[in-house]
């Protein structure tokens, strides 16, 4: 059997990369099982995939906000369970499956982008926080277009990912300025509409997002600003609005740990960027709000 020391410690990064975006992640998770997957014998199979798809359901409990973690775990249990008559057909329908699904995760982020920038009119001023590779890869195409004139980031605290993003944007030549997080009330009167890339999406249409999303939203309602979350299908999941929306993302008074995110009310939210284009919350709804089952990555099922 393979080494399981740098697919182990590739996932405990992973487990504990708070500054990388949810799709970043999920391509990184992919790439990591592709890679241990295809060193195994098939006598080593059963214990050496056990072993994969119990390190992803410790990692998508660490990572709880993206349940595009908890959706790999699943393609994978459901490529090796009741095919053991196929045995030697296994190992390459798995790593088949897993690349098809990096690809689709890859076009969905693509269409997410263009759909980023058909939003902008021309020199707008996106006002934004953390790191999503959605954003700033809309945020880039938009820019090619004459869409973007400045980036106003939020830091980001307490990660600090807006960092991440603004020197990002500043290698493709995109003129982007860092802001406190204090200051993201004001930055929304001189902003045309704020951008945040969401970790995940509940079928009610409440996102959750890096913590910080929802003084942003609540900013750009104050100003007569629009508030748009990029939603790629494989970020939808099974849910309700809550009552009390952004209390279960946070730790308990006292407690040492801070969180890194929050949620935010659909009302809040002007539009959902997806693949399907940039819809209204009722058209959000009619499309996903049906669902009465685990959504589909990225869009439709992979085969």
């Amino acid at each position: 059997m393979p080494s399981r020391v740098p697919f182990d410690r590739r996932v405990a990064t992973l487990a504990h990369d708070h500054s990388s975006s949810s799709t970043s992640i999920s391509l990184q998770l992919l790439d990591a099982v592709v890679s241990y997957v295809s060193n195994l014998s098939m006598v080593d199979w059963d214990e050496g995939v056990g072993h994969v798809v119990g390190r992803i359901r410790q990692l998508s409990l660490t990572q709880s906000s993206m349940p595009q973690i908890a959706a790999i775990s699943q393609r994978i249990e459901e490529e090796v369970t009741g095919r053991q008559n196929a045995r030697k057909d296994l190992k390459r329908s798995l790593i088949a499956r897993l690349t098809s699904l990096k690809g689709a995760v890859t076009e969905s982020r693509r269409s997410v982008a263009e759909n980023i920038a058909s939003l902008l009119q021309p020199d707008s001023t996106v006002l934004t926080l953390s790191y999503s590779s959605e954003v700033l890869e809309g945020i880039e195409r938009a820019h090619a277009l004459g869409r973007v004139r400045l980036v106003l980031v939020a830091e980001s605290r307490p990660g600090k990912e807006g960092i991440a993003l603004l020197r990002a944007l500043r290698s493709k030549g995109i003129t982007a300025r860092l802001i406190p997080d204090a200051a993201l009330a004001g930055a929304a009167c001189v902003s045309d509409l704020g951008l945040v890339g969401a970790d995940s999406v509940n079928m009610a249409g409440s996102v959750t997002c890096k913590v910080g999303s929802r003084l942003l939203a609540l900013a750009c309602r104050e100003c007569g600003r629009p508030f748009y979350v990029t939603c790629s299908s494989f970020k939808i999941t099974q849910g309700k609005e809550s009552g009390e929306v952004g209390r279960e993302h946070f730790t308990k008074p006292g407690s040492r740990g801070t969180s890194l995110f929050e949620s935010t009310r659909s009302t809040l939210i002007s539009g959902y960027v997806t693949e399907e284009g940039v819809l209204s919350y009722s058209q959000f709804r009619r499309l996903w709000g049906g669902q009465r089952h685990s959504v589909p990555l990225a869009g439709k099922d992979i085969k």
